[in-house]
C-alpha cells in the first residue's frame, strides 16, 4: 500500500511537469508568432523538448521502473530476511535441545567392567556419551593434563582418565589419591588397553 501512494505521487508529479511545460510551450510558440530574438528562439526550443519528455506515456519514463525495481527488490529482501531468521531460530533450538542432554549418571567400577567383558560392546554404548562418572583418584599428572578413575581393585591395568584443562587445576591440585571424585564430561575413546578418555566439563 505504501509503494502504491508512492507510485500516485510521483504520476501526480509527471501531470503537474506536463502541464507546466504545455504552458511554457504556448508562451514560446506566441513569441514566435510575434517574431522573437534569437535568445527567444533558444528559449522556445528548450521549452519544446521539455515539453515533448514530459509528454512520454508513463510507461517509458524511467521513472516508473526505478520505483517498480524497488519494489521488487523491497519485497525478495523482506521474503529472505524472514526465511534467515526462521533458519537461524531452528539453528538455536537445536544447539539449545543438544546442550540440555542430561548426563547418565554411571560408576567407574560399571564402566570398568563392562570393558573388560566384551570392549567392542563398552565402547558401541559409551563412546560420545556425556556421563557423571563417580570413582575412587588412582593417579594425577604432575603436569595438570588429566587425573584417574579407578574402580573396586586398586591394582588394574585399565581405568578412566579424566582430561582438564586449566580452570580445573586448583580443584584438582587439593585432591588426595584414593577419595572419591564425580565428574561431568563426554567419553571421548573407548579402548580395551588404555580404558576410558573422558573430556571434563564440570567436576561437582
Amino acid at each position: 500500500m505504501v509503494m502504491s501512494v508512492d507510485v500516485l505521487s510521483r504520476l501526480f508529479t509527471d501531470c503537474e511537469v506536463s502541464h507546466y511545460s504545455w504552458r511554457t510551450y504556448e508562451e514560446g510558440k506566441r513569441m514566435s508568432e510575434a517574431g522573437d530574438s534569437p535568445k527567444d528562439a533558444k528559449a522556445r526550443a528548450k521549452a519544446e523538448k521539455a515539453f515533448q519528455k514530459a509528454s512520454r506515456p508513463w510507461f517509458k519514463k524511467k521513472r516508473f521502473w526505478a520505483l517498480g525495481v524497488i519494489a521488487i527488490a523491497a519485497v525478495a529482501s523482506t521474503m529472505g530476511g524472514g526465511s534467515g531468521s526462521s533458519d537461524t531460530s531452528s539453528n538455536q533450538s537445536n544447539t539449545q535441545n543438544e546442550t540440555e542432554v542430561a548426563p547418565v549418571a554411571v560408576t567407574a567400577e560399571q564402566l570398568l567392567s563392562e570393558l573388560e567383558a566384551n570392549a567392542l560392546a563398552a565402547k558401541n554404548a559409551w563412546n560420545d556419551k556425556r556421563v557423571t562418572i563417580t570413582g575412587t583418584l588412582d593417579n594425577i599428572d604432575a603436569s595438570g593434563d588429566y587425573f584417574t578413575l579407578r574402580g573396586n581393585e586398586e591394582f588394574s591395568l585399565i581405568n578412566v582418565q579424566v582430561f582438564i584443562d586449566d580452570s580445573f587445576i586448583d580443584e584438582v591440585s587439593a585432591f588426595n589419591k584414593g577419595q572419591t571424585v564425580k565428574v561431568t564430561g563426554v567419553i571421548s575413546d573407548v579402548g580395551e588397553i588404555l580404558g576410558y578418555s573422558v573430556e571434563a566439563e564440570s567436576i561437582p
